[in-house]
């Protein structure tokens, strides 16, 4: 399935950014938020990148569009 839907390089990118900053900061993230852009930049890239893999066709429009970017 993914030779057929290739992942999109923006994607790929976040989560690699997101894990620099990670590694390059000392301890934990001192706020919730902190935490979430972390989330988002990690975990929330990987199910994105997983929902551009899907047939169109057999999910709601919704999940194709945030305000993060297009899938």
């Amino acid at each position: 399935m993914i030779a057929e839907t290739p992942l999109t390089r923006y994607r790929l990118q976040r989560i690699v950014d997101a894990r620099e900053r990670d590694l390059l900061q000392p301890g934990q993230p001192a706020e919730v938020a902190q935490l979430e852009a972390y989330a988002e930049g990690t975990a929330s890239q990987l199910l994105y990148l997983q929902v551009s893999t899907l047939p169109r066709a057999n999910l709601p429009e919704r999940l194709y569009t945030n305000p993060y970017g297009s899938l």
